[in-house]
């Protein structure tokens, strides 16, 4: 009997819980601009991975690069113009799994970085 209590009790206090999340998820229409952003990364921004991110520019207005990657400078250089004002280059790609702003990453790198770039970036929560 007094497991059946335990389990009642239980209950009756996860319902109230979901009636508190209720309450805080109605506050979340009140929050500007937390979903109209998606800020990318983009690692290997040479003639593919600028052309692919054209194609994400056009396509979705509500995407941004903010974190260049490539280990080759003028492929930055070209791909910070197309970016955001205050967009980031490095050639660590790792630098950009670790950037906390950004959601998403964009790997345009050669087949036999790919892989683990990928893996890496899945590790990343990206």
């Amino acid at each position: 009997m007094s497991e059946q209590i335990k389990r009642r009790k239980f209950m009756a206090d996860a319902g109230k819980l979901g009636a508190v999340g209720l309450f805080t998820a109605s506050s979340y229409s009140r929050v500007l601009g937390a979903n109209d952003r998606i800020r990318m990364g983009i690692i290997g921004s040479g003639g593919r991975g600028r052309s692919v991110m054209g194609s994400f520019l056009k396509v979705s207005p509500q995407v941004e690069f903010i974190q260049v990657c490539d280990v080759y400078e003028v492929n930055q250089n070209e791909a910070l113009k197309m970016a955001r004002a205050g967009a980031t280059a490095t050639y660590e790609y790792k630098e950009v799994l670790a950037n906390k702003e950004v959601d998403a990453v964009l790997n345009a790198t050669p087949d036999h970085w790919h892989a683990q770039i990928v893996m890496d970036a899945v590790a990343a929560g990206k």
